[in-house]
């Protein structure tokens, strides 16, 4: 193999490890914004569980300051009756679905 030979082949060997680490590049770049994006889904999940331990925290106060008052309780029992729907449509939308499977 001549001089001109052997620095071909290394030049085309070098071009396919080239290429490769684009493709390597690319799949980091598509992870990192993946990774971007669970990122966001746990912060927002995690903003609606601190939400909801809030909300029962509360429940759970009002209740004890209120049980020997019937009238008071239902008036909470009400407003929870009134207000479940928004609390179960912000579960619904802040779950993400299940990931596809590969």
């Amino acid at each position: 193999m001549t001089k001109r030979q052997t620095l071909d082949l290394l030049e085309r060997k070098l071009d396919i490890v080239l290429e490769y680490l684009q493709l390597i590049f690319e799949k980091v770049k598509s992870m990192s914004a993946e990774l971007d994006r669970v990122k966001a889904s746990v912060t927002a999940l995690t903003t609606v569980i601190t939400s909801a331990e809030t909300l029962l925290g509360q429940l759970a106060e009002l209740v004890r300051a209120n049980a020997t008052n019937p009238v008071e309780l239902n008036k909470i029992a009400d407003e929870l009756d009134a207000r479940k729907g928004e609390l179960a449509a912000a579960v619904a939308a802040n779950t993400p679905t299940a990931p596809p499977v590969p």
